[in-house]
Order: C-alpha cells, then sequence, then structure tokens
C-alpha cells in the first residue's frame, strides 16, 4: 500500500493555501483553501478564555457531545465532539491511502479531495492550548489532542490530523468498511473578523476609548475667500470659503463645525457644505485639504474661529 502521508508535499500545498488530502494527487489536484495565509476570521480573540489545563475541563464522553466550554461571562469558547463519525474520500484505498473529512451533520456520502462541503468543520484546537503536563492527553481525557477510533476501538494506527482544515489521513493503512470517528475540541469563539466594527455583521463592540481616539479635535480651518453669492444657496447674498488642512481626508459627515462657538448644521439649506477641494466645488487648490463653504458671510475673519472635530480616512 502506498503511503499516502508526505511531509514535504503537505507542507508545500499547506503553504501554496491548498488543502493536503492525498499524496498521490497533483498540487493542482487539491482545493484551495485557508491554511497559513490569516485573515480577520482566522485570528482568535479569546485565546486566554481556552481551558490550559486538564482541571479546568469537564467535557468528557458521550454524555458531553456537542456541549459547550464557555468563559465567566457566559460567552461560547469551545465546542466538545465525543466520537463523531468522518466522512471518507471517495478515493480512498489500497493505492490512494485513506483520508476523512470532520463533517457536521448526517452527510456520510463519500466526497471528493477537490470538493470543499458547507458543513466541514474547522478550528479544531490542539495541544498547543495546554500545560506541558497535560499535553500526552486526548479530548476524550481531558486534553486537546484528537481520539481516533477505528471500528469503535481507539487506534494505534499511524495517522495525521490538520486541526485547521478538519482533515484526517492514515499512512499505510486503510480502515476499509469500518466506522472512523474522531472526539476534539473545536474553538467557536470570537475572531479579529467578529470584533472588526468596519464589518457590517461584526457583533463587536465599540471601545469607548478606541472611537474617542479615532477623532480629530478642535482643528482649526483657515479663511479662504468669500464670494458674492453662494453656490448652494439663492437666500443669501455672500457665502464664504474656509479650508481645513488633512492629509488624509475626512469622513464627510464625521465633522462637527463650531463657529465662533456655535456649532452650525449642515446641507446647502443650513449652515454650510463641505467636499474635498479636488471636487472643483470651489478655487480652493490642494489635494489635501477640505472646503467648508459657508451659506452666509463669516465677518472679522481674523478673528473669528472655525473650529472642526471629524475622523480622518484610513
Amino acid at each position: 500500500m502506498a503511503n499516502n502521508i508526505s511531509k514535504d508535499t503537505k507542507a508545500v500545498r499547506l503553504l501554496g493555501g491548498r488543502r493536503f488530502v492525498h499524496a498521490h494527487l497533483s498540487d493542482g489536484q487539491e482545493a484551495f483553501t485557508k491554511t497559513i495565509d490569516i485573515g480577520a476570521g482566522e485570528i482568535y480573540t479569546q485565546v486566554s478564555d481556552i481551558p490550559n489545563a486538564s482541571s479546568k475541563l469537564w467535557h468528557s464522553g458521550e454524555q458531553s457531545d456537542y456541549l459547550i466550554v464557555s468563559n465567566s461571562s457566559g460567552e461560547n469558547i469551545l465546542r466538545y465532539w465525543h466520537k463523531h463519525r468522518l466522512t471518507p474520500s471517495n478515493q480512498n484505498g489500497d493505492t490512494n491511502g485513506s483520508s476523512y473529512f470532520f463533517l457536521s451533520g448526517s452527510e456520510l456520502t463519500n466526497i471528493a479531495p477537490s470538493d470543499i462541503s458547507s458543513l466541514q468543520q474547522t478550528n479544531f484546537i490542539s495541544n498547543k492550548y495546554i500545560q506541558p503536563a497535560d499535553a500526552a492527553n486526548n479530548a476524550d481525557a481531558l486534553g486537546y489532542n484528537v481520539a481516533v477510533y477505528v471500528g469503535g476501538s481507539l487506534t494505534s494506527q499511524e495517522y495525521s490530523f490538520d486541526y485547521k482544515t478538519g482533515i484526517l489521513q492514515f499512512n499505510s493503512y486503510d480502515p476499509g468498511g469500518s466506522t472512523v470517528n474522531l472526539s476534539a475540541y473545536q474553538y467557536i469563539g470570537r475572531t479579529l473578523q467578529d470584533d472588526d466594527l468596519t464589518n457590517p455583521a461584526s457583533a463587536g463592540v465599540v471601545a469607548k476609548s478606541k472611537l474617542f481616539n479615532a477623532f480629530e479635535f478642535g482643528a482649526t480651518a483657515s479663511f479662504e475667500s468669500y464670494a458674492g453669492k453662494s453656490s448652494y444657496s439663492a437666500g443669501e447674498a455672500y457665502s464664504s470659503y474656509w479650508e481645513v488642512e488633512e492629509s488624509r481626508g475626512i469622513i464627510l459627515g464625521s465633522e462637527m463645525v463650531h463657529t465662533n462657538g456655535l456649532l452650525q448644521d449642515s446641507g446647502s439649506t443650513n449652515d454650510y457644505i463641505i467636499y474635498p477641494s479636488e471636487s472643483g466645488g470651489s478655487t480652493v487648490s490642494g489635494a489635501t485639504k477640505t472646503v467648508i463653504e459657508f451659506t452666509y458671510r463669516i465677518p472679522n475673519t481674523t478673528n473669528s474661529k472655525v473650529k472642526v472635530t471629524y475622523l480622518p480616512k484610513d
């Protein structure tokens, strides 16, 4: 029987962003997926809540299957899977070796190595998250190493399990028609993507200090010129242009404008409109400047103060 685990081939495929299912397949026959390339959804932000000792784990055995490990705040961190039945690759056999997928639900139809099922489970916890004294324990003995069963018995056969992609491979062994089951802990806590405030679907909580520090407070606008008539208001005889220097640009709509201590209302029928200088709305030049066009004339420009608080662009 051919060897099904090639460390060199596996390393190259994972570095290239492909899964490793069978050693006999070419690189092009394996599916692209997240392996080592890091996305926001792959960065765990609750690592400190992962129990780091066997004494802190209590999920073990059939009665605990699919139960949740929570932190002191009641947030879900880990899920325990007990002897979950794995789904075989449709290319298993004496020639190709035997590989299995960790799918949720009851989907047991053999699947192709190039297919990524919507039921595929990933992000399992390895023993690097537990203290050295408990590092040898498997998931059914209050640890994080996977426990692999063939035909109902804990196997002694050589295998490799990818904790990131949820794929099990046997080396020079074919379980044949025997069922293969696996016990493991899976990370289900928050990731950086969940805490990303730019993501509309994020459940992240806005930290007051983070939001506060993002603003630029009290930037002083400079007087540029008067206009014979406001570009945006026929009801006023004069308007005035002021500009704010900001190399990153301003997120329009985030600003608060105060003139001589009075908060101004935005909009062409109110106190001012605001736009980037390069938009051509006025004669103010400079790509780093933002123009505030007031719909009225601000007198005594030497002593008048226009202060702007805003969010700069990234």
